[in-house]
């Protein structure tokens, strides 16, 4: 199966659980009001499928190729039921990432170096 996911970020992802997992965020194309530079901390929620669950994997979501995040996801943690069939869906915090101007800045997410997918904001 191919590899491929999906990256939404977002001021705050909030998961809820019940019988099944939902994620509410406010979404939003633009963030207004931040004086530059600045640091800044958002959510952002992945969603990847395919997933080969008998390797470890790394995940990384860059900001204008800057990595602002990484995680390793173990191969046990993919082979848990939260993760059957090679799906994982996960919200991560990017804490603290540099702005230097205001203008449109890509949030691209990456696994195990391959880029999988791309999300812009406009900061002003």
């Amino acid at each position: 199966m191919e590899l491929f996911g999906n990256i939404w970020v977002a001021p705050d992802v909030e998961k809820q659980t019940d019988e099944i997992n939902n994620y509410n965020f406010n979404a939003t194309a633009t963030i207004e009001g931040l004086p530059f530079p600045t640091k800044y901390t958002m959510d952002a929620l992945v969603s990847l499928a395919g997933l080969d669950t008998n390797t470890s994997h790394v995940l990384e979501v860059r900001i204008d190729n800057e990595v602002v995040y990484t995680e390793e996801l173990p191969a046990d943690m993919l082979r848990s039921d939260a993760s059957k069939k090679g799906n994982l869906n996960m919200t991560v915090t990017l804490k603290n990432f540099d702005l230097k101007k205001s203008g449109i800045h890509t949030f691209s997410l990456w696994m195990d170096k391959q880029r999988l997918d791309d999300f812009k904001l406009w900061f002003v």
